[in-house]
């Protein structure tokens, strides 16, 4: 066991950081409790951060106008800018080694990440803001309401 600690330590010594990791996470059952809960709370202060955010592209509110000039980059820009290590987990959830480096699904390369990443990051902070943090919830509601469905039917959905 220490033979795998002291290969990790070298690997790191080597700036060879993800091979060195890789290493402890194997070799070391608390190592990689310790790695998930930091990754864990470091979610969590990202998404606490978000929250907090003024003037957030994710809060409702928004006059036609707004909702007109949605752009999912917008929104993609202010969750790199504040959730980058939530970001790069949602990416590598969704994306293929091939497609990650220009951000297409791995299912379908040519279809970009950022509207799925962007819809993902809106119902997490709708869960913990529903009053002020729904623009997505908004947004779907004109996109029902311009395709002619019932006002029952949209609150059913959410």
């Amino acid at each position: 066991m220490e033979t795998e600690v002291n290969k990790a330590l070298n690997a790191i010594r080597h700036r060879k950081y993800q091979r060195g990791l890789s290493i402890l996470l194997k070799a070391r059952v608390g190592f990689k409790k310790a790695v998930l809960d930091f990754a864990q709370q470091t979610v969590r202060s990202e998404v606490k951060d978000l929250k907090r955010a003024r003037n957030s592209s994710f809060q409702g509110g928004k006059t036609i106008e707004g909702i007109s000039k949605f752009d999912w980059e917008n929104q993609f820009h202010e969750i790199s800018e504040n959730c980058p290590v939530l970001l790069q987990v949602l990416t590598g959830a969704l994306t293929s080694q091939q497609s990650s480096h220009h951000l297409g699904l791995a299912c379908k390369p040519h279809n970009s990440v950022k509207p799925i990443i962007g819809v993902l990051v809106s119902q997490i902070l709708y869960q913990h803001r529903p009053r002020n943090l729904n623009f997505f919830q908004q947004l779907n509601s004109v996109q029902m309401w311009l395709a002619g469905c019932q006002r029952e039917v949209r609150f059913n959905i959410f």
